[in-house]
């Protein structure tokens, strides 16, 4: 007896007698496309019962089997920031303060017309403004009272790098011809050239 299959799809041994028997094969292909689409339907239906997502098997088709898994997010807490709320702060606003311009050499005082007049308190350039020589203030001004009474009268001649060249408190200023600025204070009255 001879079967009817082909080589391909069957299995040929021999048999007693001389004749042999064909058992049908199957491809080990379609039984491993088989057993996947299975396996992936079980474990979508496995999915679906644990956590409530869904599972669709698409149909067969020749070769393996897609398989899409679709499950449901839940959406996150809202986050809530909370910030300690500053203490109260006293704000001081100081505005800054100009600084006063460079004054000018200061202008011999109205008292005196020419180097040698009489001269009131100021700051006085020597030889122009002030002649050297010595000078007296007749009334000098003064604090405190009684015995301790102090005369505020205070000469001084100082150089062209403001280095003082002579200095007095008295109301009798001697002035050289070595200075460059003579500075008179503390007068009532005028210094007078003597």
């Amino acid at each position: 007896m001879t079967s009817t299959n082909t080589p391909s799809d069957t299995k040929h041994s021999p048999v007693e007698g001389g004749t042999s028997t064909a058992k049908p094969r199957r491809s080990k292909r379609k039984l491993a496309v088989i057993g996947g689409m299975a396996a992936a339907l079980i474990v979508g239906v496995m999915i679906g019962k644990a956590g409530g997502s869904t599972a669709t098997a698409a149909t067969p088709t020749p070769g393996p089997a897609p398989v899409t898994i679709t499950e449901k997010a839940d959406a996150p807490a809202p986050i809530t920031v909370t910030a300690p709320v500053p203490a109260q702060a006293t704000v001081t606003v100081t505005e800054k303060a100009e600084a006063p311009a460079a004054a000018p050499a200061a202008p011999a005082p109205a008292a005196a017309k020419g180097p040698g007049d009489p001269h009131k308190n100021g700051k006085f350039l020597l030889g122009s403004q002030i002649d050297s020589g010595t000078w007296q203030c007749d009334e000098s001004e003064t604090i405190g009272s009684g015995s301790n009474q102090i005369d505020m009268a205070y000469w001084e001649v100082t150089s062209e790098t403001n280095d003082i060249v002579n200095n007095g408190n008295d109301t009798i200023a001697v002035v050289g011809d070595e200075g460059h600025t003579v500075t008179l204070k503390g007068c009532k009255t005028n210094w007078v050239k003597v």
